[in-house]
């Protein structure tokens, strides 16, 4: 009797905080996405790529980063005076931002329009604050004035951009009128779109859509020896390949005593033993024996032959 009064507790704290899960989860904000599209928009002889549209109903008066209604919550303020180690403080504001409840919206949600806006040359600050002077993004039907905003990467010659405005939910399943204003040339291009929403929960803070987060996880990935956290970002399908090389002995090869220099030469084979028009890739490896007797890879560089057809 004893004992499954000891079994009946922990089962019935952890129904408890299923439970409160559970009701914690519906209380965050849904997204809808569209990505079903990706527009290119010349404004002069810069480029503007949209690559997503969403609604999400999370209430941007009233629900900031860490903060609700304008105020801090106890949950965090109470996390800052107990200081936790750096490496833990993550986990921890995962946590609290978990089971709390953000204000949100009923009649209206924001719309976020999501690009990349591409120059044909390596930019400086300056034009980064000019965006606003190049073009503007309106949507039909909208509930109030639209904000642009934009963040810039690794990349010299691109920004992550992105336009936002209130979008009444009773017009969801409707077409919507898209317009670009390229005030470079004073012409504009309307987009009409009937949007195929992808419905999800936000359980945290979106960053901004552009390719540079998945080429810094994929190159960071490789480097680092983590190779599935590089293969989570590739959508690459399996080919037919061929290869042959060259060998070449290395006595010292940066801090490595003893390397092998292999020349690959890879090529994809069609459908009946047909060679692909693509040119082959050359790709140069270095092999290192470790302590196991195992070879390894150390360093690897691509290039591709574009002398053959």
């Amino acid at each position: 009797m004893l004992k499954s009064k000891w079994i009946q507790i922990p089962v019935k704290i952890l129904l408890i905080l299923l439970f409160i899960t559970i009701y914690f989860y519906f209380q965050h904000p849904v997204i809808y996405r569209y990505t079903g599209f990706n527009a290119s928009i010349p404004i002069g002889e810069e480029q503007l790529i949209i690559d997503e549209i969403s609604i999400h109903n999370i209430d941007n008066d009233k629900s900031h980063f860490y903060q609700m209604n304008g105020k801090i919550p106890w949950q965090y303020r109470l996390l800052e005076k107990m200081n936790p180690p750096a490496r833990w403080r993550s986990n921890f504001y995962r946590v609290i931002a978990f089971y709390s409840r953000p204000s949100l919206t009923k009649d209206y949600g924001t719309m976020q329009v999501y690009g990349t806006y591409i120059f044909p040359r390596p930019i400086s600050d300056t034009d980064n604050e000019c965006l606003s002077d190049r073009y503007d993004i309106s949507i039909f039907p909208t509930g109030g004035s639209s904000g642009n905003g934009w963040t810039r990467d690794f990349f010299k010659n691109a920004l992550a951009v992105s336009s936002r405005s209130k979008f009444p939910f009773k017009a969801m399943d409707k077409p919507f009128l898209l317009t670009v204003n390229d005030k470079v040339n004073e012409k504009s291009t309307q987009l009409l779109i009937t949007p195929q929403w992808q419905k999800e929960r936000i359980l945290r803070r979106e960053s901004g859509k552009n390719p540079a987060f998945a080429v810094e996880k994929y190159i960071g990935g490789i480097y680092q020896n983590k190779p599935q956290s590089a293969a989570d970002y590739t959508g690459l399908s399996s080919k037919n390949i061929t290869m042959e090389g060259d060998l070449k002995w290395l006595d010292v090869f940066e801090d490595y005593y003893g390397v092998y220099q292999v020349e690959a030469e890879v090529s994809e084979s069609m459908d009946k033993g047909v060679k692909s028009s693509l040119p082959p890739e050359k790709i140069t490896l270095y092999m290192h024996k470790d302590n196991d007797g195992k070879y390894k890879v150390i360093y690897c560089q691509m290039n591709s032959d574009k002398t053959k057809s």
